[in-house]
């Protein structure tokens, strides 16, 4: 009875790169939240919204007016900023002038690993944040349980992280292109067993989950087969993982892509 409720939600996602006035760091703006959300939304929601990003190639180069009437054709009912250091700044700029205009009448949310609950910019006015995993956040807003008219921050539950089941590989799912330099990323591990002081990646997560390693072989048969130079494993401690050696084996027989992860040195052994 609470879905037969929810009208159908579309929600428009935005990821900016590091400002810079020579275009040197655009290549490293990966859209892969974008890609990821919009994948789940889309695949495990799709009754109930309906989920898209702001093409990279518009999202690195167009100013914030162009952004601003791009936005504004969508008229989404959800506006997403995929926030870090270097850009929620300029997410508030075009923040600032979407209210300007009083025919703009979408919700905003910032979302991301580094917003916090002592962030200097919660007092921005007109804007939610949450922390967390953006498949908890949509999962509760697109079912009614989030009511962002009353919630300016809202916080995932340590005990309510999204089983690894849910989580959806955006490229083999035809929702992330490669990248610039002709490579593509592949997401293995959520959360991490550590806690470095200068990392926030997992700061509100308590439970480590691993994907299954036949997501990871049928993204390097799709990237072999559209001559994608290189994969990156997004995870902190690959070598951590209990399919590790049997992956290796499996990964040896590559020869047409390289690979690029991270590991534990202290734990390689011959």
């Amino acid at each position: 009875p609470a879905q037969a409720k929810n009208k159908m939600k579309y929600i428009l996602l935005v990821q900016l790169p590091l400002n810079d006035h020579g275009n040197n760091y655009v290549a490293g703006n990966i859209p892969y939240a974008c890609a990821v959300l919009s994948a789940y939304v889309n695949l495990r929601l799709g009754d109930l919204g309906k989920a898209e990003y702001v093409p990279v190639e518009f999202s690195n180069f167009a100013s914030n007016e162009l952004l601003v009437n791009y936005i504004r054709c969508k008229k989404p009912d959800l506006l997403g900023f995929v926030c870090y250091l270097w850009n929620i700044e300029r997410n508030i700029e075009i923040v600032k002038i979407l209210q300007n205009d009083p025919s703009f009448t979408s919700t905003i949310v910032f979302g991301g690993a580094e917003i916090t609950e002592d962030s200097v910019f919660l007092n921005t006015p007109g804007i939610s944040f949450y922390c967390g995993e953006g498949e908890w956040f949509f999962r509760k807003y697109l079912r009614g349980e989030i009511d962002l008219s009353k919630q300016h921050f809202i916080k995932q539950p340590v005990e309510e992280q999204t089983a690894v089941e849910d989580i959806v590989e955006p490229f083999t799912s035809n929702y992330l292109n490669s990248s610039f330099d002709n490579s593509v990323f592949i997401e293995m591990t959520r959360g991490c067993p550590y806690k470095c002081v200068y990392c926030s990646y997992s700061k509100n997560l308590n439970k480590v989950r691993e994907l299954k390693p036949c997501i990871l072989f049928n993204a390097v048969e799709k990237a072999e087969q559209r001559g994608i130079r290189e994969i990156y494993i997004l995870s902190p401690t690959f070598d951590r993982a209990p399919h590790f050696k049997d992956s290796l084996r499996e990964l040896a027989q590559i020869n047409t892509l390289q690979l690029h992860t991270e590991l534990r040195t202290d734990r390689i052994d011959p």
